[in-house]
């Protein structure tokens, strides 16, 4: 099936008809555009404020105007940090490959946490191969994480999310508890990471559950 394209001009006339009596913030509609990388529409909104008060739709003339541009390619980091937010929880952007907080975006760390969509979908759409982390005080969490392969069977531990790292498991849990490490028979077998802290993200497939 093919797709009309939609002229800037095109645009610019449904938005005065539309929108001329509509109030928007500017600073705002920018933002929302710059975030989908539509940045050479901006100069759209100079007739359209003119046309309009202060305060209001800004989120519904942005959305009109990025009716015209293409979808973002699919990111699966970006996807994944998506559905943490659907569960509740509050993330943040680390570096590339890395598991240091991105100085941009995370300025605090982990205190840089949001949960929310639009927000995200900014950060990653800026910077599409950041890793993101999990701040698990705000998201109410606790998670073992296990130094070697599986935890073990004795621990007796609870139905629920698992995750493999590069050397062992993460185990998740619902609540917030004490870090430090975690022994077993004398043996030093990982560490406990709950509010204070953080861990680096997993894919959407873990995240399904």
């Amino acid at each position: 099936m093919s797709t009309a394209t939609v002229t800037q001009e095109q645009v610019k006339e449904a938005l005065r008809l539309k929108y001329k009596s509509l109030d928007f913030d500017r600073a705002a509609t920018e933002q929302f555009l710059i975030a989908r990388n539509q940045r050479s529409l901006i100069p759209l909104l100079d007739e359209i404020e003119r046309e309009s008060k202060t305060n209001g739709h800004s989120t519904e003339v942005a959305e009109a105007i990025a009716a015209q541009a293409d979808e973002q390619p699919d990111n699966l980091i970006l996807k994944a940090a998506l559905r943490c937010v659907e569960k509740g929880w509050y993330v943040f952007a680390l570096n590339e490959r890395a598991k240091e907080p991105d100085k941009e975006f995370s300025p605090h760390g982990f205190n840089s946490s949001t949960n929310d969509p639009e927000v995200v979908r900014a950060i990653w759409t800026r910077k599409p191969s950041a890793n993101y982390g999990i701040d698990l005080g705000r998201s109410n969490l606790t998670v073992l994480d296990f130094d070697n392969g599986k935890p073990p069977a004795e621990l007796g531990l609870p139905e629920t999310l698992q995750v493999s790292t590069s050397r062992g498991t993460h185990v998740y849990l619902s609540g917030v508890s004490k870090q430090g490490d975690m022994h077993l028979n004398g043996v030093h077998v990982g560490e406990i990471k709950s509010a204070g802290g953080y861990v680096l993200g997993t894919t959407p497939q873990c995240l399904r559950r």
